[in-house]
């Protein structure tokens, strides 16, 4: 009878170390980082902008947002971490909020918001988030699909919500442009927007390839 038991059972792969992950994570990301600035350039933030807060309080928010998902994202996909996965959408949340509320007090502190403003450049802050998010919301994906992800579509999104916010943070903290509604729409809203269509395709691998039993190791 024990026999029986076993003999249909599904060989269990093992979850990858939270270290190995992360350390991956660093690794494709500084690469990515090193890889845009030899495509793009070099280009540095004025230092006056350091000193306003709208534009800080954008930065934080960028910085809780991004780890906040990725918290959720990984702590979400291993069996009884459903606390730290709360905590962590919690913090996301937290951070979009931060995000908006200091896109916000710039528009407010614009002497003239609706003065026409590039669109290329946007439209280029938002693409080179999303590119520098692109790889390591991958290899978070990957992971959600070798771990216990229950909810594809969930665990999808805050990961590349997080990677791609992490571009976004970069790009914030390098960009020279200082106009508000740029800042809004460049570094945030468009950026968001694209992480969440990013999110569709790695759901569905989640799905597809997260099969089988899994051991935490």
């Amino acid at each position: 009878m024990l026999e029986g038991l076993v003999q249909n059972l599904e060989p269990v792969r093992p979850i990858p170390p939270l270290r190995s992950l992360f350390l991956t994570l660093a690794l494709i990301f500084g690469v990515a980082v090193v890889l845009n600035l030899l495509w793009v350039g070099f280009s540095f933030t004025p230092h006056s902008a350091w000193r306003q807060a709208p534009f800080l309080v954008l930065l934080i928010g960028l910085v809780v947002t991004a780890a906040g998902s990725m918290l959720a994202a990984v702590s979400g996909a291993i069996p009884d971490r459903e606390g730290l996965a709360r905590r962590g959408r919690r913090t996301a949340c937290a951070g979009a909020l931060m995000a908006s509320l200091g896109g916000i007090l710039g528009l407010a502190g614009a002497d003239n918001v609706v003065a026409p403003f590039p669109l290329s450049i946007t439209v280029a802050c938002a693409w080179r988030a999303s590119a520098l998010g692109a790889v390591p919301a991958a290899a978070l994906c990957i992971y959600l699909a070798r771990a216990f992800e229950r909810r594809p579509g969930v665990g999808a999104v805050f990961a590349c919500v997080g990677a791609v916010t992490m571009g976004s943070g970069l790009v914030h903290a390098s960009c020279p442009s200082r106009e508000a509604l740029h800042l809004l729409l460049g570094h945030w809203i468009a950026p968001l927007g694209l992480a969440l269509l990013l999110a569709l395709p790695f759901s569905l691998l989640i799905r597809q390839r997260g099969r089988g039993p899994r051991a935490v190791s």
